[in-house]
């Protein structure tokens, strides 16, 4: 990926200015084979003249050169899902490489490290060892920081905080974890209650769509947040096999009402294998493998359509402008391929061993290993 253009722009502004390499050459004080040997790339101006140069074609020096430190949104997507194949396919040693130059020549380019960020944490178990996995998880929290201290994006800077936060779990700091978010959720209560009166501003304003579109966007980010905090809850309180039996029909029905599991098949898939393993605790055989199964219909839903969070469905159908905003990251997948991987790993736990023998467990087994990933 270039990013110094510097002869071929010389060129051309001065085509666009309707002037010769002479004219150029006696405005700035050098020789006609001076600029003749900077358009052909021979020779590159001294530092003091490339301040002239920018002056007299009036525009900034990081346009005279060519160089651009941040890319568009479709840039963005794009390398990001070049990256996420490239883990998959390439050394992994040689795409840390790729994205640590990356990280570099575009560092005020807050949205791309963001992504780097999420590359580097889902992809550094491919590292050879444990130490190599702390440093790269430690990269990616720096880079976290730089975006909270640098970017000025209140709604990036949100998210970094809460990634890196979980960084700094997976490296066991708990208590950083808690410092940076207690502040966070206290805020996002005051958050909460302002979403209503937003709402009713738009419909004072008589627009009607906005304010629907508002309130569904919340309502669709309180349905994830209300499955993923039932998920915590059951892992939280999984001996108490009273209160898992309320909170899974609960959320089992609230995910069927709102079919989440078409939804959001990860969040939904996580809260089902949760509820498996709780079940298993107990002996609870039945409950379990329909857990299981629930677990693997979402794994297969979003594999075989290749299911986008970010388009919602005829209930949610307003929730995709959100995506083309400053939040577009949020919908990024990790690669399918590796999604698949991470589900087999989950079935081979040890609190797995006790139905490894079951029928209904084998054919599950069975159901992962049939699944294709189908091309776009």
């Amino acid at each position: 990926m270039e990013t110094i253009k510097l002869a071929e722009n010389i060129v051309r502004l001065r085509r666009e200015k309707k002037i010769t390499q002479s004219k150029l050459a006696e405005f700035i004080g050098v020789t006609k084979a001076s600029v003749s040997k900077w358009e052909t790339g021979q020779s590159f101006p001294d530092l003091l003249v490339i301040p002239q140069l920018a002056t007299y074609f009036g525009v900034t020096i990081d346009e005279l050169m060519g160089y651009e430190p941040t890319l568009s949104t479709k840039q963005i997507k794009e390398l990001h899902k070049s990256l996420t194949e490239e883990f998959t396919i390439k050394p992994f040693d040689e795409v840390m490489e790729r994205t640590r130059k990356l990280a570099k020549d575009y560092y005020s380019c807050y949205l791309l490290l963001f992504f780097i960020c999420q590359l580097w944490v889902n992809h550094c178990y491919l590292a050879k060892s444990k130490e190599e996995q702390a440093i790269i998880l430690a990269e990616a929290s720096e880079l976290c920081k730089h975006i909270i201290n640098d970017s000025g994006d209140y709604g990036l800077i949100n998210d970094a905080i809460l990634f890196n936060a979980t960084i700094d779990l997976l490296l066991g700091k708990a208590d950083d974890v808690i410092s940076a978010l207690k502040q966070l959720f206290e805020h996002y209560r005051f958050v909460v209650q302002s979403e209503p009166v937003l709402a009713k501003a738009y419909i004072m304003k008589n627009d009607m769509d906005k304010s629907n579109e508002f309130t569904q966007i919340n309502m669709y980010f309180h349905l994830m947040g209300l499955v993923s905090n039932a998920t915590q809850y059951l892992e939280n309180n999984a001996n108490d096999v009273d209160l898992c039996d309320v909170t899974i029909s609960r959320i089992k029905s609230v995910i069927e009402t709102y079919e989440f599991n078409k939804l959001h098949f990860n969040v939904a898939g996580v809260f089902y294998y949760q509820a498996a393993m709780v079940y298993v605790l107990h002996n609870r055989i039945e409950p379990c493998m329909e857990m299981l199964q629930g677990y693997v219909d979402c794994v297969k839903y979003g594999v075989d359509t290749m299911a986008d969070i970010r388009k919602g469905d005829w209930y949610f159908d307003k929730i995709e402008s959100m995506f083309d905003e400053a939040n577009e990251y949020a919908g990024m997948p990790r690669d399918m391929q590796l999604v698949i991987k991470s589900v087999k790993e989950s079935l081979n736990v040890p609190l797995f061993q006790a139905i490894s023998n079951d029928d209904r467990y084998k054919n599950i087994l069975k159901q992962i290993e049939k699944i294709e990933i189908k091309k776009k």
